[in-house]
């Protein structure tokens, strides 16, 4: 674990998902989690960047757009 560049718990996870046979998963989570933003907003596209992030907005939070 301690080879990973992440966090001790996110490594951990990795490796118990390669034996449950669900590392594609996993890793798309993983990832995820490992950066501090997802979306990019170029100042010479705001409005088309706004308007794609609207997609992925759910009126009772973003997780339920991915789960459905």
């Amino acid at each position: 674990m301690a080879e990973f560049p992440l966090m001790p718990n996110l490594s951990k996870i990795l490796l118990v998902a390669a034996s449950l046979q669900c590392s594609d998963e996993v890793l798309s989570i993983v990832s995820m989690l490992s950066v501090n933003h997802i979306f990019v907003r170029p100042k010479t596209q705001k409005k088309e960047a706004d308007a794609a992030k609207r997609k992925f907005n759910d009126q009772f939070g973003d997780h339920l757009v991915i789960i459905n």
